[in-house]
């Protein structure tokens, strides 16, 4: 069983989520060659040329996912792609999947109006994924919970709890939020300062290489008075394409994608994320479109 093609599949990771999203979440626990050809030959965006070299790709993108990701829910055969666990059982990969798959459809697209909850959830897993790269991690991410409003004030409470000292009397304004950064992810090595620090920016949005550059260290400068300069770091549901992974790290930082985050997601992470995780996926999931 296959979703409906979707109007646009510009690229591989593109194809290969359609196919992923398919097989992770339809009532098959397979998905074929022939099956993937029969709806890309029912659409009209696509040429006949055309059908067999995405399915090669596709294929073939999801074959290096697992081989990167040993706890992939999939796995390729030569000519179909099964499903090794459900969606309730991976809850982190299958929501980020979903998450980079919104725009598919109108009914599962993420607007202004909806983003709220998803993107705070998004940050809630990184934060986790992250607190297992490193052994401290804090989402100060706008709007917060369970931090100050204020960024001085949050800021204040990170600088108590990680012996990184704020710069003076720094000027901060009222209404400024996060400055682009929504997880703090440092090493705590003794009580003093000086210690692997990341600077995370998450984004939920289809074109995830837009936040490459948004973290302005200018203005961190201005603010923390950081003993050794943090690293920056971008979180993104999607997969990193493999011809641009260097290129985009260089702009970006380290990037955590799905294939990263999903490894780094503890698996007795809080009963309470997972849950909201699997409630938002299970609502997304009754939204695709399926082909007939």
């Amino acid at each position: 069983m296959l979703l409906k093609v979707p109007s646009k599949l510009p690229n591989v990771g593109m194809q290969a989520d359609w196919i992923e999203a398919s097989c992770l979440f339809g009532h098959d626990v397979t998905v074929t060659r022939s099956e993937v050809n029969v709806a890309l030959e029912s659409s009209t965006d696509y040429q006949e040329d055309e059908i067999n070299s995405i399915i090669e790709d596709a294929f073939g993108e999801i074959s290096r996912r697992g081989n990167i990701l040993k706890e992939h829910p999939m796995k390729v055969d030569r000519n179909k792609i099964g499903r090794l666990a459900s969606w309730e059982d991976t809850p982190a990969y299958s929501f980020m999947l979903l998450l980079a798959t919104n725009h598919f459809y109108t009914r599962t697209r993420i607007t202004n109006e909806n983003r709220g909850t998803p993107a705070k959830l998004f940050e809630g897993l990184a934060t986790a994924a992250l607190n297992k790269y490193l052994p401290a991690a804090i989402n100060i991410g706008w709007p917060r919970k369970g931090m100050p409003e204020s960024l001085k004030e949050c800021l204040e409470l990170f600088s108590a709890i990680s012996n990184e000292m704020m710069r003076g009397h720094p000027e901060i304004a009222d209404y400024a939020k996060d400055e682009d950064v929504n997880i703090i992810a440092w090493s705590p090595i003794d009580s003093r300062s000086g210690q692997v620090m990341l600077l995370v920016q998450c984004t939920i949005e289809k074109d995830w290489r837009k936040s490459a550059s948004k973290i302005d260290f200018e203005t961190w400068r201005n603010i923390m008075n950081f003993a050794t300069p943090p690293r920056k770091a971008l979180a993104f549901p999607q997969v990193g394409g493999l011809s641009q992974w260097k290129y985009q790290s260089s702009k970006s930082g380290i990037l955590f994608d799905r294939l990263r985050l999903a490894y780094l997601f503890p698996a007795a992470s809080t009963t309470c994320l997972k849950r909201k995780i699997l409630d938002w996926s299970l609502s997304q999931r009754s939204n695709l479109r399926w082909f007939n």
